[in-house]
């Protein structure tokens, strides 16, 4: 295959407790019949899923996984017999541990607050209150 025949680098992005998004840069041509995405719990290996996209496809949102555990990806182009070099990324979906902290206004009512927390960079935190 001819370089501008190859998929571009793989991005993860959108991580949640149940999956995370998948990107790329396409061909230049959208040479490719299909695409396939292959996944699988790190720990698992021999547990793959495989899922089909056409070969114009620009990225895949994956769902219906374990949270706080580490996904092996694997995307490659494929026409005829042929297979494009192959694009590797590992993510790691998120956790959804509730915390509740109990705050007090004047009025001493209880207001609870819920935090889910994620497994990704958070670069601020600004805490809000709407009533």
């Amino acid at each position: 295959m001819e370089p501008e025949d190859e998929l571009g680098p793989l991005a993860v992005s959108g991580l949640s407790p149940d999956g995370f998004d998948l990107s790329w840069k396409p061909t230049a041509h959208g040479a490719f019949d299909k695409l396939a995405v292959e996944y699988h719990d790190a720990r698992r290996p021999w547990d793959v899923r495989e899922v089909q996209l056409p070969g114009d496809a620009r990225g895949s949102r994956i769902r219906g996984l374990n949270a706080s555990t580490e996904y092996e990806i694997r995307v490659l182009g494929v026409t005829g017999s042929q297979r494009s070099t192959l694009l590797e990324a590992v993510a790691v979906t998120g956790t959804s541990l509730p915390l509740t902290a109990p705050l007090f206004d004047g009025f001493s009512r209880h207001v609870f607050v819920h935090i889910f927390l994620y497994v990704c960079s958070i670069p601020a935190f600004i805490p809000a209150y709407f009533p």
